[in-house]
């Protein structure tokens, strides 16, 4: 038991802590304004950077499911409308990338920002797309706009990737993408049976119709701007996975349907646009995205930031996302044919009894003798683990992919 004797001592601690702790709260308000005043200065600097014609601007109201952070009205002198600038938060491999756009009152993009407050991608990769060679790519072009890679054939609506950052070129590609779609819909009126919410590659667009009881009676997936992955997102645009929505009552959860394997992403972007048009159709509340539990990284097969798989003897290297870190992957290959694999490295941290058990022989042993490219229909995945599966196949795809 504690004496008084035992508790002089603590006293001068206890003050010390309480001081302390007075001093950081006093701190804290005294500086909250300051912090705040010099981030909607540099605000507005960005907006006067992105659309240079516009004197002044005035905020919108932003419409119930659009995704975006802001968007702001830009007048020249006499008031009238000479643009819009808007911001988005888009998920990077990082994480947050705040991407602002700037357009001019026909939809031409005259600049992009990328960064923010949280923004984290990796140096000399994906930290890349803050730098002009990046972002002035956009200057003169409209929406919808697609990323390409290599010796992909570059057209007006293309936008080359930041070499080993292909997660970051088309997070911020797609929220460049959804930002001009919410303006061109904002000139045209848009419709409430039409909703668009950022997928992988850009805005996923779902068309739908109520029945008396609010049942789904007709469901239309992708417009102009869809850009999901081949093999994996774009299977949305299938009538198979279209039609399991038919019969089903909004607000759906994503337990609700069939989602596509390997694109979680894609799937939970379709269950949040129906929640939004049944939310536009009845005035209900639509469901929050945060309906998918998982990395937004683990969607297409060149999901990596890292540079050009690396040799190492006969052997080569890539890594992808996975659900808690990257995951490495080295292949042995005879010709086309892995003749060795492991998997993991030093980074690697995947649930135990999950994740982790692409460290095991078992799921490891069934890879040898298969044939680049390796497809998920090739192999038994880790149940519980999609994202680790796809990781590793995203790695393997894009060890084959830069051999070719």
């Amino acid at each position: 038991m504690l004496t008084q004797k035992d508790l002089r001592p603590l006293i001068p601690l206890v003050a010390i802590c309480l001081i302390a702790a007075i001093l950081l709260a006093a701190c804290n308000l005294v500086t909250r304004g300051p912090i705040k005043a010099n981030a909607d200065l540099a605000a507005q600097q960005t907006r006067t950077r992105l659309l240079a014609d516009a004197t002044s601007f005035e905020e919108m109201e932003l419409k119930e499911g659009s995704g975006l952070d802001s968007c702001f009205e830009g007048l020249d002198a006499n008031g009238d409308l000479v643009g819009y600038v808007a911001a988005i938060t888009v998920n990077g491999y990082g994480g947050a990338v705040e991407v602002t756009v700037g357009l001019d009152a026909e939809g031409v993009i005259m600049g992009v920002n990328v960064g923010g407050e949280d923004f984290n991608e990796t140096a000399g990769l994906g930290a890349l797309a803050k730098e002009p060679e990046f972002t002035d790519q956009y200057a003169g072009k409209t929406v919808p706009l697609r990323i390409i890679k290599g010796n992909e054939a570059k057209g007006d609506d293309t936008i080359d990737a930041i070499s080993g950052a292909t997660i970051t070129s088309t997070a911020v590609n797609g929220g460049v993408n959804l930002v001009g779609k919410y303006i061109s819909d904002l000139s045209g009126g848009g419709s409430a049976n039409t909703a668009s919410v950022q997928g992988f590659g850009g805005p996923v667009a779902v068309t739908l119709t109520l029945d008396d009881a609010g049942a789904i009676e007709t469901i239309v997936i992708g417009d102009d701007f869809f850009n999901e992955t081949e093999g994996y997102g774009a299977r949305a645009l299938e009538e198979s996975f279209q039609s399991q929505f038919i019969g089903l009552t909004p607000p759906l959860e994503l337990s609700d349907i069939d989602a596509l394997s390997g694109a979680t992403v894609t799937s939970t972007a379709v269950v949040n646009a129906i929640n939004t048009v049944y939310g536009q159709l009845t005035g209900a509340i639509e469901v929050s995205s945060s309906n998918v539990e998982e990395p937004l990284d683990e969607e297409t097969p060149a999901a990596q930031e890292d540079e050009t798989p690396a040799a190492q003897g006969d052997s080569y290297t890539a890594s992808a996302q996975g659900y808690a870190g990257p995951v490495a992957v080295t292949l042995t290959l005879d010709g086309d044919t892995i003749t060795a694999i492991s998997i993991g490295d030093d980074s690697f941290a995947e649930t135990d009894g999950l994740g982790a058990k692409a460290l095991e022989a078992e799921f490891q042993e069934q890879f040898i003798g298969l044939a680049l490219p390796v497809t998920a229909d090739d192999i038994t995945p880790i149940s519980g683990a999609t994202v680790t599966t796809t990781a590793i196949l995203s790695a393997i795809e894009e060890i084959y992919a830069q051999l070719n």
